[in-house]
């Protein structure tokens, strides 16, 4: 790869120019808006039918309407809703476990991904994103106050960290992870 970009300087910058367009594509909401090709909104979504729909697609065996391709494995980056659901699990068991019990070391849970949930970040993160939470052996706490003052507290996401957008909430993760 080294080599490629030694032979052509302008390489690194159509790469880039070409993911900006890709990762408009993607979102769902470019399509069909802007000088976007339909064939770069298929190079990153995969799925369902082209529009305008070409002469040769395949009718349905039904006979009912047009194949379309799945879009359940083909979100990129953290978008997939499966991955969503099992970082967060990840994160609640790694804090809950880990957290609370190191005084010598400091844990920190985040998600990290290559693209932030472009499609499923309002429905899956954006209420957990400033979660904190703390472990109340009494079972008895309903309001800050009823702790102990020196009880900590934790982030639920130190951090979510994509190339794409961030949501960060600690110092650390915000100076490691500048992009």
């Amino acid at each position: 790869m080294g080599a490629a970009f030694n032979k052509d300087n302008q390489l690194f910058s159509r790469y880039f120019q070409f993911w900006s367009i890709a990762y408009s594509a993607y979102n769902k909401a470019a399509r069909g808006k802007g000088n976007l090709p339909e064939s770069v909104y298929w190079l990153t979504n995969a799925c369902g039918q082209p529009i305008p729909r070409p002469v040769n697609w395949p009718q349905r065996k039904s006979g009912e309407g047009y194949e379309s391709i799945s879009d359940s494995k083909s979100s990129v980056g953290m978008d997939r809703t499966d991955d969503i659901k099992k970082g967060i699990y990840q994160v609640l068991k790694i804090a809950a476990s880990e957290k609370p019990k190191h005084s010598k070391i400091t844990v920190k849970t985040a998600l990290l991904s290559n693209i932030h949930a472009v499609r499923h970040y309002n429905d899956y993160l954006l209420e957990l994103q400033d979660i904190v939470w703390t472990i109340d052996e009494t079972r008895q706490a309903k309001i800050v106050a009823d702790l102990p003052p020196e009880k900590e507290i934790f982030n639920l996401f130190d951090g979510i960290i994509t190339f794409t957008e961030s949501h960060i909430r600690d110092e650390w993760i915000n100076r490691k992870f500048r992009f």
